[in-house]
């Protein structure tokens, strides 16, 4: 259930957008608003986003930031890091997931 669950986000924001486009539009708004923050610099920011989308358990946000946080410069050792200090705050299947996902990037230059 949890796997129907993560792969459900994008078809969530569809139907948040067909519900209500006023508030996936200023969802949009404020994501592009914290995107900018001058406090943290593109690889921190990918970072970040990587370890909610692991704590999460959503597997596209997880695929989307592993490669953007390559794309920012964020090295193997640091995502494999990142994706480890996820552990203790939620459990371990959620990280080891995403290690599974680094090492298919790691093979096939995509993720997932």
């Amino acid at each position: 259930m949890e796997n129907y669950r993560m792969s459900m986000s994008r078809d969530l924001l569809a139907v948040l957008g067909q519900e209500r486009p006023e508030v996936m539009e200023a969802l949009g708004q404020l994501v592009q608003t914290l995107a900018r923050t001058p406090h943290l610099d593109p690889a921190q920011r990918e970072l970040v986003r990587l370890a909610v989308a692991v704590a999460l358990g959503n597997a596209g946000a997880v695929a989307g930031h592993l490669t953007l946080a390559l794309q920012a410069g964020v090295t193997r050792d640091q995502l494999v890091d990142a994706i480890l200090l996820c552990i203790p705050g939620a459990g371990a299947p959620r990280p080891l997931a995403a290690l599974a996902m680094l090492a298919d990037l790691d093979g096939e230059g995509t993720p997932g």
